[in-house]
């Protein structure tokens, strides 16, 4: 007998009050969004969260995949973190520019540990789908 796949959740983007996410209440996938929800299941706020799952991994499995960002050019990606953390900006930067810092050790962005993981987290530029070239 063949089992069949559970539907997925849909990815949930965060809300208008996402830096609100859990400080005055329990955190919820609405407010939060999926990726924090699911964070604060292992590492709960004082308020707790709605307990659907039973740890981070699970509820991040019954989510679909996050969808890949916008591939951004940057406005001007030539003066990019020149002056340290206040203009190391992804849409002044450009995702190139940006994810190449972090392996370089000056992208203080700790939500990726590779420029190989951060560029996976964008579509790919429409230069490279035209080239036929692939990043990292």
């Amino acid at each position: 007998m063949a089992q069949t796949a559970t539907a997925r959740l849909k990815w949930v983007q965060p809300g208008l009050r996402a830096h609100l996410c859990g400080l005055y209440r329990a955190a919820t996938v609405e407010d939060c969004g999926t990726e924090l929800y699911c964070a604060f299941i292992d590492n709960p706020t004082q308020f707790g969260h709605d307990s659907r799952f039973r740890s981070t991994r699970k509820c991040r499995n019954a989510y679909e995949e996050k969808p890949k960002g916008a591939w951004i050019e940057g406005t001007n990606p030539d003066h990019c973190g020149q002056r340290g953390r206040i203009d190391l900006i992804l849409h002044l930067c450009g995702t190139a520019r940006y994810c190449e810092l972090i392996d370089a050790g000056r992208n203080p962005d700790t939500f990726f540990r590779s420029s190989r993981e951060c560029f996976g987290a964008f579509e790919r530029r429409r230069a490279d789908e035209d080239s036929g070239r692939r990043l990292s």
